[in-house]
């Protein structure tokens, strides 16, 4: 399993307020400066007139309020690299079940756990923010000891440039993300739904989890957030994360996502309802589902595990992990990936559309649509869904491959391609 399938199946982020530390910000209008420190609550419009932080045991800004504006005027707010990550994660700037908030720069935010959550709430906008080296403080620190099922212990729910978290109709636009980790630029976790991700520059996403090489050493982000033997992962970055359970209706478009260690947008399959005991609560309703990628340029992606620029992923065990579906992949350049321009995963995901897209130079595949897998139990590969209008040269196993048997109910054309694995794609 490649990613945080598991990232919050247990234990939402820490949501408390630093008591103490908090500064609150009544500064007016948009238009007034406003002097902020560490911890600072924002209830009204502010423009900032000062760089915040380090701030060491604290968020940067939490905004609790609607319908309020928060520039950051040029300025930057930074984490600090002693985070106690023993009891808390901390971010740069939250949005604290709000609507209607615009969190606009140009301004700067880095050295925190995250960049920007945005939990709760909806209709936000975060736009012209550079998030960058915003990791996971256990990382930094190698980790702290933790116990299965108690995330508090070991918190490992962050390590994001920008990210959503149960929250709907949000736009973010014109952001740049670099060097988060180990996670993503930008995700949408939970029942993240109807957001629009546009015009963001998503690069080098390149944090390791630091431990787990050789299935001995605990790693310290395994998936239940605990610090388990033979569950940390080596690489987990991904450029646009769309991670659910229930990221549905989403439209990420017109982004630029480059060298990051696996995919360069990636929609992830989630946990199926009641397939974990507790202490995990079963989540996985609603699927990953009717969400669509278009007009993104995804290059040079996948280099750490040899992945793709553009993946609907089939990952976990079959009862476990439920597929993600009805996912439209249109008019993207994927070019120059590890593995895959373009790889649709199995166990059925299906009636999904792949369409006006170009995949060239690829590792292996410009476009790949999994099939079935044999064994004592079997899954079905990825079948009911629509190919057409494609372009794919240059790739040096196949420009386009479909892993089911005569392509089953997969239905292929007007595609140009060079090299192909069977005769039904046309």
């Amino acid at each position: 399993m490649k990613g945080r399938l598991w990232r919050f199946a247990i234990g939402a982020p820490c949501l408390a307020l630093m008591a103490g530390s908090a500064l609150i910000a009544t500064g007016g209008s948009a238009s007034a400066l406003t002097t902020v420190s560490c911890g600072a609550v924002v209830t009204s419009s502010i423009t900032l007139a000062n760089d915040v932080g380090p701030c060491t045991h604290s968020d940067g800004i939490d905004i609790t309020t609607s319908g309020i504006t928060v520039n950051l005027n040029g300025h930057t707010i930074t984490g600090g690299s002693t985070t106690n990550t023993t009891t808390h994660e901390y971010i740069g700037v939250q949005l604290l079940n709000v609507n209607n908030v615009t969190l606009t720069g140009p301004g700067t935010i880095t050295n925190f756990d995250a960049g920007v959550n945005v939990q709760g709430g909806s209709a936000n906008v975060i736009k012209r923010i550079t998030a960058h080296d915003n990791i996971a403080h256990v990382l930094i620190t190698g980790g702290v000891p933790g116990t299965n099922g108690n995330p508090e212990s070991n918190p490992c729910n962050f390590g994001d440039g920008i990210t959503t978290d149960f929250s709907s109709h949000n736009v973010i636009t014109n952001n740049a993300t670099y060097h988060n980790g180990p996670f993503s630029g930008i995700s949408l976790v939970d029942t993240s739904t109807y957001n629009l991700v546009q015009y963001n520059v998503v690069t080098n996403q390149t944090v390791s989890n630091i431990e787990q090489t050789d299935n001995t050493t605990p790693g310290p982000c395994g998936p239940f957030g605990a610090n388990i033997v033979g569950q940390g992962r080596p690489h987990q970055d991904v450029g646009i994360r769309l991670e659910g359970p229930g990221a549905a209706h989403n439209l990420v478009t017109d982004n630029t996502s480059t060298d990051n260690q696996l995919e360069g947008i990636a929609v992830f399959d989630n946990i199926c309802p009641g397939a974990l005991p507790p202490p995990v609560p079963p989540n996985g309703t609603p699927p990953n589902a009717w969400n669509t990628i278009q007009n993104n340029k995804t290059l040079r992606n996948g280099a750490a595990d040899g992945t793709d620029g553009i993946a609907v992923l089939s990952q976990g065990p079959a009862g476990t992990v439920c597929i993600a579906s009805h996912t439209t992949i249109q008019n993207n350049v994927s070019n120059n990936n590890a593995r895959a321009g373009i790889w649709m995963g199995g166990r059925g995901s299906n009636s999904n559309v792949i369409a006006g897209n170009t995949t060239d130079n690829n590792g292996a595949y410009g476009i790949y649509v999994s099939g079935p897998s044999g064994g004592t139990h079997p899954l079905p590969g990825s079948t009911n869904n629509v190919i057409h209008s494609n372009t794919a040269v240059g790739n040096p196993t196949d420009d386009a491959f479909d892993g089911n048997p005569g392509c089953d109910a997969n239905h292929w054309f007007g595609d140009f391609f060079t090299i192909v694995n069977q005769p039904c794609i046309h």
